[in-house]
């Protein structure tokens, strides 16, 4: 890639809000680490003026470079930040070259990873990104996911268009991803909101689902969950296009139930009559359901009887099953009246079938639904037929089933290759 970015369409969507254009947890580890190292600069700089004998003054370039060689050889991150943060800090644009030689010379020792990449990084990004940039081009793969993250993440808070163009150009699937996440934290660090919306709504779903989740966290974290939904609800309907706002709000409260369901609960209760109102219940509960599986689903059973109730359930329900099976058995086990948990007791019933199959087919009998009661014992028998074939088959002979889940399974699989073959013609 030459020194001049080119500026398309994306640069174009990013400023006018026009165009169709797990890995946060480790980001914002590394950005702690950063934090401290910026810390143990200032200190750093005051010791080299001591050392130097002067008021701060400057070591030249071929003083440097040796202690920025010895500085990667520390054994650990504390002792590299506290030596490369003054080095670095003292560089100019025009050394990035004769540094980076150095750090080059370290890959093949197995050392110049981590934090003191990131240092390197960030600190010459501020100077010069595009003389960064290329240089990164020519590192070895497994170093350009960090240093391009670095790169962004600073990169961002100057020049955002030129930073979302330049991730445009990162073709490395690892690199790229973690490229987004960082610019999506240096932009929420320092940058305009509306920008950064204008942004997201440019971008398919997952990608748009992960940059909000960033940007949301960030808000929760520094003016908290109530403010950061009341941020959300206060942008225009339209704004930054029809629907996205919507979007905003549904991923906002989902992340709010995790840590602080009291607030995104009221949220239901303060649009329940609107169309948003039955995914926001939703998104509360299948969040919430993660943390604290018992008080999730009582508070789904005292939401209004409606079929979208139901489906809540039956998907938080699903997942808590997924997450803690032992719990959520124990719970729905110990109900004295489940009549209003009939649509989840087939879940329960097939997942009591690995161990007590004839258990699970006494709680099957509860479900009032004809048609949902035999779809249930069907699929407590194949749960048992895997475990146990001589038993479940004994039992598929002594009650007529048997032929009626062959056919079951027979036109399961049809509709499954059915499916398989319309995809491939579509590739």
């Amino acid at each position: 890639m030459s020194n001049t970015l080119p500026r398309g369409h994306l640069v174009e969507s990013v400023a006018t809000g026009r165009g169709d254009h797990s890995a946060v947890n480790a980001q914002l580890r590394r950005n702690f680490l950063l934090l401290g190292a910026l810390v143990l600069v200032c200190g750093g700089l005051f010791a080299l003026g001591l050392r130097s004998g002067g008021a701060g003054a400057p070591l030249s370039l071929a003083q440097s470079l040796p202690r920025v060689r010895s500085a990667l050889e520390a054994p650990d991150r504390v002792q590299q930040s506290e030596a490369l943060g003054p080095l670095l800090l003292e560089l100019r644009a025009e050394h990035f070259e004769a540094v980076a030689e150095v750090y080059e010379a370290a890959f093949d020792a197995g050392l110049g990873d981590g934090l003191a990449l990131e240092l390197l990084v960030e600190r010459f990004a501020r100077l010069d990104p595009l003389r960064v940039w290329d240089r990164i081009a020519g590192w070895p793969p497994e170093r350009r996911p960090i240093a391009y993250a670095a790169l962004l993440r600073s990169w961002v808070r100057s020049d955002p268009r030129a930073a979302s163009e330049a991730l445009g150009e990162i073709h490395d699937l690892d690199a790229r991803s973690d490229g987004f996440t960082a610019l999506i934290e240096g932009w929420a660090e320092g940058g305009s909101l509306d920008s950064i919306w204008r942004y997201l709504s440019t971008l398919g779903g997952i990608e748009r689902e992960r940059g909000t989740q960033v940007v949301l966290r960030a808000r929760i974290a520094r003016v908290g969950a109530e403010a950061t939904l009341r941020e959300v609800e206060a942008l225009p309907e339209k704004f930054p296009s029809t629907g996205f706002q919507d979007k905003l709000l549904r991923t906002a409260v989902g992340l709010v139930a995790r840590s602080q369901p009291d607030v995104a609960t009221a949220a239901v209760e303060a649009h329940r009559e609107e169309p948003l109102g039955q995914s926001l219940m939703r998104r509360v509960a299948v969040n919430w359901v993660t943390q604290d599986g018992d008080a999730a689903m009582e508070w789904v059973r005292t939401q209004p009887e409606t079929k979208a109730r139901r489906r809540v359930m039956r998907e938080a329900y699903r997942r808590w099953l997924i997450r803690d099976r032992p719990a959520a058995m124990d719970w729905l086990s110990a109900q004295e009246q489940p009549r209003d948990l009939e649509s989840i007791l087939d879940l329960y019933a097939t997942a009591l079938a690995r161990s007590d199959p004839r258990a699970a087919l006494a709680w099957v009998e509860g479900i009032e639904d004809p048609s949902a009661r035999q779809d249930a014992r069907y699929d407590v028998a194949e749960v048992w037929l895997h475990e146990d074939p001589e038993a479940a088959g004994a039992w598929l002979r002594d009650t007529g089933l048997d032929k009626a889940l062959g056919q079951r399974q027979r036109r399961r699989g049809a509709r499954t290759r059915a499916v398989g073959l319309a995809e491939s013609v579509e590739d």
